[in-house]
């Protein structure tokens, strides 16, 4: 699921490459540079994502996924800023979803500071949480457009009509999967922390 969900998202990115008159919003052509600065480091987001959660990476390449990571951190940052700008400038919805937009952006690059805060200081698993939200934030944008299409198809609601709605529940219902998962695995975790091991074993052994 999640690894349909970054490519949709990636296609999803694609498909905002500017100039492109069939865009989701006839407002992001208008606009190409804050778009770009928007759909390309999140291409670079839907990429790296899945590698970055893959144990085999870690532990075979741990060099590939200490860059790799620094790319996707840095990657959230135009990422989160873009998201701003383009919900409160050129918005698609109403002031639901610039409320929305900005309030989980915010929380994104949050979460992204975190998460590279931690890592520097052998956080192990404080990083992995971090991350795990960040990568939940991103992915409500895949999630959206399968709302979207679901809506239209099962109840013949589509467009713009609800977007606000859709757009807020992609992100609460994506954040709640991560926190779930966070806790879920939490137990795991900790008997580890107990265990002489060092962090980058830690890291090693996640997932």
């Amino acid at each position: 699921m999640v690894i349909f969900l970054c490519v949709l998202g990636a296609l999803a990115a694609l498909n905002q490459m500017p100039p492109n008159p069939k865009s989701y919003s006839p407002e992001f052509a208008k606009h190409p540079i804050t778009t770009l600065m928007h759909v390309v480091p999140g291409l670079l987001f839907m990429v790296l994502g899945p590698i970055q959660f893959m144990p085999k990476v870690r532990r075979k390449f741990p060099r590939i996924h200490r860059l790799s990571g620094y790319v996707f951190a840095l990657s959230c940052v135009p990422i989160g800023i873009s998201a701003i700008v383009i919900t409160n400038w050129f918005p698609t919805g109403g002031i639901g979803e610039q409320i929305s937009m900005t309030l989980f952006a915010l929380a994104f690059l949050y979460y992204a500071y975190r998460g590279v805060y931690h890592i520097r200081q052998r956080q192990v698993i404080q990083h992995r949480a971090c991350m795990l939200r960040v990568f939940a934030i991103g992915l409500a944008v895949a999630v959206f457009r399968v709302v979207m299409a679901v809506t239209y198809l099962g109840f013949g609601i589509g467009g713009l009509q609800y977007l606000d709605f859709k757009l807020t529940a992609s992100f609460v219902v994506t954040w709640l999967v991560a926190e779930w998962w966070i806790k879920r695995t939490k137990i795991t975790q900790k008997s580890k922390q107990m265990k002489p091991l060092r962090n980058y074993e830690l890291l090693n052994d996640e997932l």
